[in-house]
């Protein structure tokens, strides 16, 4: 029994623990999907902050080759717009423009130190650029420097296919080529980024053969702890001069889960596992409570047999008095004028008159029929439903158990059990049919255990019964002790449940009904080793709600 009750405390907490677990899957997979998508806003809003950017570069150096078209004295004013724009646009860091016939200075700036190769890779971009359509000028760019993040985009001057790019009067007249010094890191200001601050994200641009981080998020913990590479994104920036590809990442894992929530829920889920489990005990406890009024119904009935054996025992013996007194009174009283003797009488003409004699013979014959009169009102009560019957009165406990002694008494001489009721205690408010009940079981279970006593080197001890009725604190306790051969230990803990029973022919009810009957009243009911035999132990409370 131990072991079902275990399994069915365990398969509920099972199930809370696979619906808390599946719950918690839900939510992490909502959040990553949730972080997933706020991602890839994030990143498309960067793609579109680059295009923007990269379309103004082709912009600025049509308007610049615009405005430097004419003499020589027409390119101040393009000078002044070139430096102008540095204030608009910070990630310009340079602009250079080559006059005809003239070669790529090696300084961008009186700002910037020389660089050696800035000639040649400007030559080389504006190669690329002449050879676009005849009537279209595209700029081109240069290679990235990994270093510092810098590339040059090139506008080159109008010429036909069959003219020498970079070599002196290969330009038409008053043609001049542009070229722009573009910072990549600044392309987006720091306060126009949309990922937040911290956090491994790493944002790179890419070509065919080179690729330049934007934001570095590899030594920020790039996974976080996570299996899995994160979150990834990839587009092309449209716009033809500058070939780039935007390639972000994010890297998640557990680190990054609402543990938060997940916490909440795990705390719900115990709460609701918690309130079913309770609502399964009270459900189990009412059950019980109705099994244990169905066994006491089934218990008086298959205890009415074997009481009735009992009873008929008991009122042998006061319906035998009963005859005897009142022939006794028959004898005594004096015949009526010219009446003929009673056939009862036996020898009534011997015996003279004795009114007092038959006076006494009658009180006796009284006496007898009112005891017999209580057995059968207490057998009659035994077998009444419990229901209905939880009134109350004040009683005398060691009277009321010296009533079920005097009933049992016959059984235990017929078993020589010498059965002894010891003790005082002051009256208390309870239910009498209950009460009586509960002791008759306990007083019968008692004289019953001796018919399985084995002989034993104390063989000569006495059998007996003992009852003791006294005040302990506030409640009545009445103990019922043999010293008979005793309940096995292993068997302590189930005395109690229905249909346990150790006695040939036992339905295990008795004891079941007792539990129910104590507990009618406020009150418990324990048992314990006495070494030798078994003490029942009732306590009544002496204020009941």
């Amino acid at each position: 029994m131990a072991r079902r009750h275990f399994g069915s405390l365990r398969s509920p907490w099972l199930v809370v623990l696979v619906v808390a677990l599946l719950g918690g899957f839900a939510l992490v997979r909502f959040d990553i999907a949730h972080r997933r998508a706020q991602f890839q806003a994030e990143a498309a809003i960067v793609l579109r902050l680059l295009s923007q950017q990269a379309a103004q570069h082709d912009a600025i150096l049509a308007t610049l080759a615009a405005g430097a078209r004419g003499s020589a004295d027409d390119l101040a004013p393009v000078d002044a717009a070139a430096r102008s724009l540095q204030s608009v646009y910070p990630h310009l860091i340079g602009v250079l423009r080559r006059a005809a016939g003239a070669p790529w200075p090696d300084r961008w700036s009186v700002d910037l130190p020389a660089r050696p190769a800035l000639a040649s890779l400007l030559a080389t971009a504006e190669r690329a650029s002449a050879a676009s359509a005849h009537d279209t000028r595209r700029a081109a760019m240069t290679a990235l420097d990994p270093v510092t993040g810098h590339y040059a985009l090139v506008l080159s001057a109008r010429g036909t296919a069959s003219r020498t790019v970079g070599s002196p009067g290969a330009d038409g007249p008053g043609e001049v080529a542009h070229a722009l010094l573009i910072d990549s890191r600044r392309m987006i200001d720091d306060r126009a980024w949309p990922f937040a601050p911290g956090g491994s994200i790493d944002v790179q641009l890419r070509t065919d053969a080179q690729s330049l981080s934007l934001r570095d998020g590899s030594s920020e913990q790039p996974r976080t702890f996570g299996l899995t590479e994160g979150f990834r994104f990839a587009a092309p920036i449209s716009v033809p001069s500058q070939p780039f590809v935007l390639t972000v990442r994010r890297a998640t894992g557990p680190a990054e889960w609402p543990w938060g929530w997940l916490l909440v829920w795990a705390a719900g889920c115990a709460l609701a596992g918690a309130a079913v489990l309770s609502s399964l005990r009270a459900r189990r406890a009412r059950r019980r409570a109705e099994d244990l009024v169905r066994i006491g119904q089934v218990a008086r009935l298959n205890s009415l047999g074997e009481l009735a054996a009992g009873m008929a025992h008991e009122l042998n013996q006061p319906l035998a008095a009963v005859l005897a007194s009142s022939q006794a009174a028959l004898r005594a009283m004096p015949a009526e004028p010219g009446t003929a003797p009673q056939p009862d009488a036996g020898a009534a003409a011997d015996i003279d008159a004795d009114p007092v004699l038959a006076r006494q013979a009658v009180s006796l014959a009284a006496r007898e029929a009112r005891r017999a009169a209580d057995v059968l009102g207490r057998l009659r009560r035994l077998v009444e439903p419990v229901q209905g019957r939880t009134t109350r009165s004040l009683l005398d406990p060691l009277a009321l158990t010296s009533g079920v002694i005097e009933l049992l008494k016959g059984e235990a001489e017929r078993r020589n059990v010498q059965l002894r009721l010891e003790g005082r205690a002051a009256p208390i408010l309870a239910d009498p049919v209950g009460l009586e009940q509960i002791l008759h079981n306990l007083i019968g279970n008692a004289l019953q255990a001796f018919d399985r006593r084995v002989e034993t080197s104390a063989r000569d001890e006495p059998a007996r019964v003992l009852v003791r009725v006294e005040d302990v604190g506030g409640a009545l306790q009445i103990q019922v002790q043999d010293n008979g051969p005793g309940i096995a230990a292993t068997d302590l803990p189930h005395v109690f449940e229905p249909f346990f029973s150790r006695r040939n022919g036992g339905m295990g009810l008795g004891l079941a009904l007792c539990e129910t009957l104590a507990r009618a009243q406020d009150g418990e009911i324990s048992v314990e080793p006495a070494h030798p035999g078994v003490t029942f132990v009732l306590s009544l409370p002496r204020v009941q709600r």
